[in-house]
């Protein structure tokens, strides 16, 4: 069962995406978090959170991720599938 779903926004490591993000969404980020600290959570005022910022080493992109109750009780394998970028032929 889905609990809740994050947009996950991959941005590059260097450069300052997480301003550009807080003014757009209108929220406040978080304290970085992760193993290297390459998260951060867009705060929304009296809202739940469900946008996160990860670093990465390549240009960015974006992915969902879902809170699940059990995760070992899949029926199969995770899927990627990702999105057609502007100008793909897909």
């Amino acid at each position: 069962m889905i609990h809740w779903t994050y947009a996950f926004i991959a941005r590059p490591a260097a450069g300052r995406a997480d301003a550009f993000w807080v003014t757009v969404t209108g929220t406040h980020v978080s304290a970085p978090w992760g193993d290297r600290g390459e998260f951060t959570t867009l705060l929304p005022d009296g809202a739940d959170a469900c946008l996160v910022t990860q670093a990465v080493g390549v240009p960015g992109g974006a992915h969902p991720d879902l809170a699940v109750e059990d995760g070992n009780s899949r029926r199969g394998p995770a899927t990627w599938v990702p999105w057609p970028r502007r100008g793909s032929r897909n």
